[in-house]
């Protein structure tokens, strides 16, 4: 099992939907300007972290998105929100944040496909900067048989026979 832990200092933003135009009779799509740059931003700070070879197990994330509080919140609510009282439930939604982190991290080939991820967990919460804490564990998968009975010292009290 291999675990790789980041800590990004860049505020957690959502995946920006896809945008449409059309030119006569032709119809293209395009990434928002704000999206792509975001991305640059991701890029620029996951590039320490990838790996020489992209990861081929099962892969299991978890993420923390980090949001600074508002600064127009009063001092009492900037207090609550800082020790946890109140939660972060305004956008950007967690899905689109965690589909934003995935995909960049799939196009800078941390993992081939994020079909992968089998299990993700994310949480988001106040504090008084923007940050991501991205952790992903590989879990091996055994390419035979032989391997896997020789690698999992269980085998055998599970009841399958070789």
């Amino acid at each position: 099992m291999n675990i790789l832990t980041m800590c990004l200092p860049i505020t957690p933003t959502p995946q920006r939907r896809v945008r449409f135009a059309s030119r006569g009779e032709f119809s293209k799509t395009y990434k928002d300007k704000k999206q792509v740059k975001n991305e640059d931003f991701l890029m620029h700070y996951l590039q320490p972290y990838v790996p020489t070879v992209p990861i081929l197990g099962a892969i299991e994330l978890k993420t923390k998105m980090v949001f600074p509080v508002p600064s127009s919140k009063s001092d009492w609510w900037n207090k609550a929100a800082m020790i946890g009282d109140i939660k972060h439930v305004t956008t950007g939604d967690i899905d689109n944040c965690l589909k934003n982190i995935m995909d960049v991290m799939q196009s800078m080939r941390f993992y081939k496909n994020d079909s992968q991820i089998f299990k993700a967990t994310a949480e988001k919460q106040y504090s008084d900067v923007g940050i991501w804490i991205i952790t992903l564990i590989e879990y091996p998968v055994p390419a035979s048989k032989k391997e896997y009975v020789t690698s999992n010292y269980l085998f055998n009290s599970k009841g399958i026979n070789p």
